[in-house]
């Protein structure tokens, strides 16, 4: 038995050998574990585990990747011997094979390492939640990238066993559903000039002398028109869970941060650390910004190396101030020359060294050769980091495609606005390059739309088709078809709803219960609870369609239920018995879901209770009667008194007939014939 723990709150966790998922019983939180192994590997888990906890995520990174490059390590130590103990080490191919084999097999048990790589990512903080008291994720580090696209995400799914899976991709969904909530927010922001990045309080929870300083800073920048970024300000009024909206909106738009401290344990501090690191970041896909450090009543030595290759500014000196408003004056007055001359910037690279290798990049992607394309895209946006035309190149690579006319071919329901290298080809592009790049990200989402309006018959994805339709207005016939959509969604709502029904009553008659069927009904009720009403059905039709998304949104709750409790009554094995906890927690407070949880979790207590008492019992009784050992030595020992029983009497008989020959038969002569009897 291991002591693992637990990575919500960090309480002790007893766990066994073969456990793939577990409950804390001190926050109440289904986990999914990690492959143990040995005492070394479980010490680097849960330290990684308290560094991600406390919002050290670069460190608990390192920690996670250093797991999984001893996991590939000894996939390639198992592969080797798995190939030199077969005969596959002999064949084409053999050790490859047997290293997938041996890598799939490590790997399989350890998908909890993925996810905890991906969590980092993804500055993943749990957090109690103040409704059940349990522990919920929230984002300290939101990207635009979904955590369901991620690569490391996906390869935890992929390796995870159905309850691992159960567990991540529930969670999964939910922290997408918090992107999605904090992205929301963020685009509402407007634009900031500069962030300041400083220690709000010391340990104690007093106010730090960096505060102070920053906030002069603050005044002095906001006066002379800038919009700043001040923690203490801006965030003013807010829980700490909802600050990273703010922060993620601040850090993407600033062309400057300026990281200012009066310690270096300031400047190392968690969430100090976690901003800067985020703007470095930034930093290496625009060079445009700029990072400040700023210090004072310490030496610049003392600065964490990543911050020691900028020109720092010492705040005690003189003029300091000025120093840092010349900096920033200097970048926007460059933003200002590069916008109003952009044209020409744009110009003069077609008849310098860009203009070659534009030309290179074309034939690349006409022949297929994306790799060789991506290398010459890289090349002219290091000479020109604002061709248009090379991001344009980019996003061809990205979607394989030879042309222009191609890349409208492509089908994407979100287009490409998304995509990076769009937005900077927008941002760059003239204005008849500009409107050429959005009527093709229209025509890929109205390709989208059309493709899935022609299989109406697909519950999932067919009701996206009205929002694709609708976000893109005027755009060749998209209004006429978002009419159509609207009423072919209206009917396959009411179709589905019907066969639903029927199939309903069909599994309630049926006294078995079995689980799949209804978990399957759940889905397509959860599919019908999805279909929105839309503005352009009638009243009578949206009310209906209202009913119908209120009745599936109960109905796939009681389906649920019943195949999580047909689950747990048919449980075997300890992990079917997981699941069905898991899919019964998932439920909250719907009936006694948690009540089954706790009444089936006191039974097999006590269940055990009595099968440990029933063995005590049994070992109580064979040690009373005595055991088999004891048995074996008393029959040796009878065996051997008979013999000797047996000897003396033949020796007895023999005595008496020497006597009858001899005539003598007192004792003393019986004995003294018998002793002076020639035996030979």
């Amino acid at each position: 038995m291991f002591v693992y723990n637990c990575k919500m709150c960090g309480a002790p966790l007893n766990i066994e050998d073969g456990m793939t998922v577990c409950e804390c019983e001190y926050c109440g939180t289904w986990q999914s574990l990690p492959k143990i192994g040995d005492e070394k590997r479980l010490a680097q888990i849960n330290r990684a585990n308290y560094f991600r906890q406390n919002g050290d995520f670069e460190r608990a990174e390192r920690i996670y990747e250093e797991l999984i490059e001893n996991l590939d390590a000894a996939a390639n130590a198992a592969a080797a011997e798995q190939a030199k103990n077969s005969d596959a080490s002999s064949e084409t191919g053999g050790i490859a094979e047997a290293q997938g084999e041996a890598w799939a097999a490590i790997q399989k048990a350890d998908a909890e390492l993925f996810w905890s790589l991906a969590l980092c990512r993804y500055g993943i903080e749990y957090v109690t939640d103040p409704a059940t008291g349990r522990k919920i994720p929230t984002c300290r580090r939101v990207q635009y990238k979904n955590i369901l696209d991620d690569d490391d995400y996906r390869r935890a799914v992929s390796h995870a066993d159905s309850a691992q899976k159960d567990l991540i991709m529930s969670e999964a969904r939910y922290i997408s559903n918090v992107q999605k909530g904090i992205l929301e927010i963020s685009r509402k922001e407007d634009p900031y000039d500069v962030f300041i990045c400083y220690k709000e309080s010391d340990d104690k929870g007093n106010r730090t002398k960096d505060s102070v300083l920053a906030q002069d800073m603050y005044y002095q920048l906001t006066r002379e028109g800038y919009k700043v970024f001040f923690a203490r300000v801006t965030l003013e009024g807010k829980l700490g869970t909802e600050y990273e909206p703010y922060i993620f909106a601040a850090l993407n738009s600033a062309k400057v941060m300026i990281v200012l401290g009066t310690k270096k344990e300031h400047f190392e501090a968690t969430w100090v650390k976690n901003e800067w690191m985020r703007y470095l970041a930034l930093m290496r896909d625009d060079r445009k910004r700029r990072l400040i450090p700023a210090y004072q009543d310490m030496d610049p030595y003392d600065l964490p190396e990543a911050l020691s290759m900028f020109q720092a500014q010492d705040m005690s000196k003189l003029g300091s101030m000025q120093d840092i408003l010349t900096v920033i004056q200097n970048i926007d007055q460059e933003e200002r020359e590069k916008t109003s001359a952009r044209r020409e910037t744009l110009v003069v690279s077609d008849v310098t060294e860009t203009a070659p290798l534009l030309r290179r990049i074309g034939y690349f992607l006409e022949d297929g050769e994306f790799d060789r394309a991506a290398q010459y895209c890289d090349r002219v946006l290091n000479l020109d980091p604002e061709c248009a035309l090379a991001y344009i190149y980019s996003i061809m690579v990205e979607k394989k495609v030879h042309t222009l006319d191609e890349l409208e071919q492509v089908c994407d329901n979100d287009g490409m606005t998304a995509d990076d290298n769009y937005k900077k080809a927008i941002r760059f592009a003239d204005a008849e390059l500009k409107e050429k790049l959005k009527r093709i990200d229209q025509q890929m989402i109205y390709n989208d739309a059309v493709n899935k309006m022609q299989h109406p018959e697909d519950a999932e994805h067919f009701p996206d088709t009205v929002s694709e339709f609708r976000s893109i207005p005027g755009f060749k016939d998209a209004d006429q078809r978002l009419l159509e959509c609207v009423v072919l969604k209206q009917n396959l709502s009411e179709q589905m709803y019907v066969y639903a029904e029927r199939d309903l009553e069909r599994l309630m008659r049926d006294t078995q219960k079995y689980p799949s069927p209804f978990r399957e009904l759940a889905g397509r009720y959860a599919l019908i609870a999805k279909m929105k009403p839309d503005p352009e059905l009638d009243e009578l039709e949206r009310e209906n369609m209202a009913f119908r998304r209120k009745t599936s949104e109960e109905k796939a709750m009681e389906c649920r239920y019943i195949a999580a409790v047909s689950e747990l009554k048919r449980a075997a094995r300890p992990d079917e018995v997981n699941i069905a906890y898991i899919h019964l927690r998932e439920l909250g407070d719907y009936k006694d879901a948690q009540a089954l949880v706790k009444q089936h979790k006191a039974e097999s207590k006590e269940k055990e209770k009595q099968r440990q008492k029933a063995e005590e019992d049994y070992l109580r009784e064979r040690a009373l009667s005595g055991s088999g050992g004891d048995r074996r030595s008393f029959a040796s020992e009878l065996g051997a008194k008979s013999i000797i029983t047996t000897i003396l009497v033949i020796i007895v008989i023999i005595i008496i007939i020497i006597g009858l020959v001899t005539g003598n038969l007192t004792i003393g002569g019986l004995l003294e014939s018998f002793l002076k009897t020639d035996w030979e």
